[in-house]
Order: C-alpha cells, then structure tokens, then sequence
C-alpha cells in the first residue's frame, strides 16, 4: 500500500502572522487579567494596584 498525504506546510509570513496574532491575544488577556500594560511596561487602572520596588543592593 502507499498513502500520499498532500500536507501544505505554512509560509514564513502565514506562521509570523499566526505567532503574532496569537501573541497580541495573549498580551490582551494579559492585560485584562492583571492592569499591567506588558508591552509598554506600565500599570494601568484596575483591580490590582501595583507599587514600584526598590531591588535591595
């Protein structure tokens, strides 16, 4: 017996797309869940009040 499986595989562009869409979901959800703006590394109104630490030197 002998199967042809005719699979097309995705283009660089269609998987960057795909990462960046899947990406962009992510942060949103993120961003919703936490009140911290993750991709300009802010806190922003919301349920969690966040304080700025001092790292211990």
């Amino acid at each position: 017996m002998n199967f042809h499986c005719s699979v097309s595989v995705p283009s660089a562009e269609e998987l960057d797309e795909f990462f960046k869409e899947a990406e962009k979901h992510q942060q949103k959800q993120f961003i919703e869940k936490y009140n911290f703006d993750i991709v300009k590394d802010v806190p922003i109104e919301g349920r969690y009040e966040w304080v700025k630490l001092k790292p211990i030197e």
